[in-house]
């Protein structure tokens, strides 16, 4: 069990903090001002998330933070905004940075980034980099997660593989998915090694081991459909094919969560996950995680990539408490602060001073994840991506289901994507 800290003598430290590094809170008032914050976190992530507010709360008189759990939250935040009555803060998905930027619904922060000199070299690079859209920071990065491979030792040791010595290629993932695949006396699927289209991974991550992107740098050319997305998805297509489609339909027909999660009973012995699915492991498999459980970064096809995902604190655009919900985003982003949300969720500070503090990185299933951070992209900060992301997303369905080669599927999902594109591009240039 990780230490949890003290509030009471974290709030007083961050007190102290707040008022040596940044001064007081820039808001004169004799009452305290009230901000609104909505997000979306329940369960462990939402006792972080008060934690942190009760932090603030505590650290100082000129600021009382109101959190709200707001379910459905990106079409409330929109028509908020409509109706002029919008939130002080949000935390927020950082990956929709581009679709809200683009519709003028968040406030830029780039005076407050210079006027607080914050560093933008301080976060990691993909979090950051996530937050800017057309030049302009629209958001702050609060956490971060990536993927690494899961893997089950046991399983290795049982087909005669060394689980010191997890994957390290394309070559050696599908080596070892053969050996670890079993079947019944009626052919069908009882234990996969490492299924590609599982998990919710987009085709993308593939695309970029293979070095290969989305768009072109400027995001007026999709580019998925080139050599490397061929290649990214002849693998896959390849190894689905191994098990064949309606073998791993029915093989998870069978699959259940929680005590059931098919990684959890063996039926699965390789996927490609997030540091999300910690608390779960250790909360349904103690077992496994004590003793089987494996973690090494995500093998390379040309070069190792994995996707930093994770949410950012915005001020939305017509909020009425700007300064103050800026006081707070900079209380959220600071070391002790990253570190306290870290402890009690389990996810990665955004913030690197804290994501390296052995408070953090001492955790040595966590410790894969901040590693494979090195390696993160993020996904383009356009207003198209989403749509455009549907389309590839069709085009490995067609592959697999054999409908189309994996050339043509990628030419099909590339001419309705770049129309999607066009489209959005005449618009912002208006």
């Amino acid at each position: 069990m990780r230490q949890v800290f003290r509030l009471s003598a974290l709030a007083l430290c961050l007190g102290l903090f707040v008022t040596a590094a940044t001064g007081p809170v820039a808001v004169a008032s004799r009452a305290p001002i009230e901000i609104a914050f909505w997000h979306d976190w329940t369960g462990e992530g939402g006792d972080g998330v008060v934690a942190v507010v009760d932090a603030f709360n505590k650290s100082q008189s000129n600021v009382v933070v109101k959190a709200t759990v707001t379910p459905d939250l990106g079409t409330k935040l929109l028509a908020s905004i409509a109706g002029k009555v919008p939130p002080d803060v949000v935390l927020f998905d950082r990956y929709m940075t581009g679709q809200y930027a683009s519709r003028d619904a968040l406030t830029p922060l780039d005076t407050y980034i210079a006027r607080d000199r914050m560093d933008p070299g301080s976060f990691f690079e993909a979090c950051w980099n996530e937050t800017v859209y057309r030049g302009k920071v629209y958001s702050i990065p609060f956490e971060t997660n990536s993927r690494v491979l899961m893997y089950n030792k046991r399983l290795f040791k049982e087909a005669g593989l060394d689980p010191s010595k997890p994957p390290e290629t394309w070559d050696d993932l599908v080596r070892y998915s053969h050996t670890l695949t079993k079947r019944d006396e009626k052919g069908r699927l009882v234990q996969v090694g490492f299924v590609p289209i599982w998990n919710g991974v987009s085709l993308v991550h593939y695309l970029w081991q293979c070095g290969g992107d989305v768009f072109n740098a400027d995001a007026t050319k999709v580019t998925f459909n080139g050599p490397e997305g061929a290649k990214a998805l002849e693998w896959v297509v390849s190894l689905v094919n191994y098990y064949r489609y309606d073998n791993l339909v029915s093989l998870a027909a069978g699959f259940g969560s929680h005590l059931s999660d098919p990684f959890y009973t063996g039926q699965v012995a390789m996927k490609s996950e997030g540091c999300w699915m910690l608390s779960d492991m250790r909360r349904y498999a103690p077992s496994l995680v004590a003793n089987d459980l494996g973690l090494a970064p995500l093998p390379r096809g040309e070069v190792r990539a994995t996707i930093a995902g994770g949410f950012s604190l915005v001020i939305p655009k017509g909020a009425a408490h700007r300064d103050a919900a800026w006081e707070f985003i900079k209380f959220a982003v600071n070391k002790d602060v990253q570190i306290l949300f870290a402890r009690k969720v389990g996810t990665i500070p955004a913030l690197k001073a804290a994501a390296f503090d052995p408070q953090v990185a001492g955790d040595p299933l966590l410790k894969p994840f901040i590693d494979a951070m090195e390696h993160a992209r993020y996904r383009p900060v356009h207003p198209a991506f989403p749509e455009v992301e549907s389309y590839i997303y069709q085009a490995v369905d067609r592959a697999v289901h054999g409908e189309m080669s994996p050339e043509a599927a990628l030419e099909w999902a590339a001419g309705r994507a770049q129309k999607v594109l066009d489209r959005y591009n005449r618009h912002l240039r208006r």
